[in-house]
């Protein structure tokens, strides 16, 4: 088996409309797609058909490209879904709440923080350095990175190999 990379990081939100503000509006990501989840809940599924058994969910989705896309190759997305906290599921499984964080590379560190600051986000972490080794590269390389929360409060951090 070999895995060729990372296929997508899904989030249950409070807020899809919010999230996409943050996602989309604020960090520039893509939006590929938007849809209800009812919207695969449809006969054909339930008798063996390909798709997902959509049930009586009516909450919606939101698919988020992560990176550009380019031709040939896979893209890293985000799946967004929007799923109220009362109606959490008392243990983890699909669609629900937690990660603990996750990372993002970025191309202009500095760039990131001012956008990030001028926002008025507030910095779930400090800037820090620290080795490449720590970002599973061979040692020698600096590091930057930053952390903030996303309206869930889920930890979005931002990482760039120091110029």
């Amino acid at each position: 088996m070999r895995i060729n990379g990372f296929s997508h990081l899904a989030i249950a939100v409070e807020d899809l409309d919010a999230s996409l503000n943050f996602y989309c509006d604020l960090l520039g990501l893509n939006l590929f797609v938007r849809y209800r989840y009812e919207d695969f809940a449809r006969k054909e599924y339930a008798d063996g058909g390909d798709g997902w058994d959509g049930g009586t969910a009516k909450r919606s989705f939101a698919l988020v490209h992560a990176a550009p896309p380019e031709p040939g190759a896979y893209t890293p997305f985000l799946s967004i879904t929007d799923q109220p906290r009362g109606e959490r599921p008392p243990q983890p499984e699909f669609w629900n709440w937690g990660i603990h964080h996750y990372g993002v590379w970025v191309e202009d560190f500095d760039a990131v923080v001012a956008r990030l600051e001028k926002a008025g986000l507030p910095f779930a972490a400090p800037v820090i350095g620290s080795d490449s080794y720590n970002w599973a590269m061979p040692s020698g390389k600096q590091i930057r990175c930053m952390v903030v929360r996303d309206p869930d409060g889920n930890l979005v951090q931002f990482d760039e190999v120091a110029p």
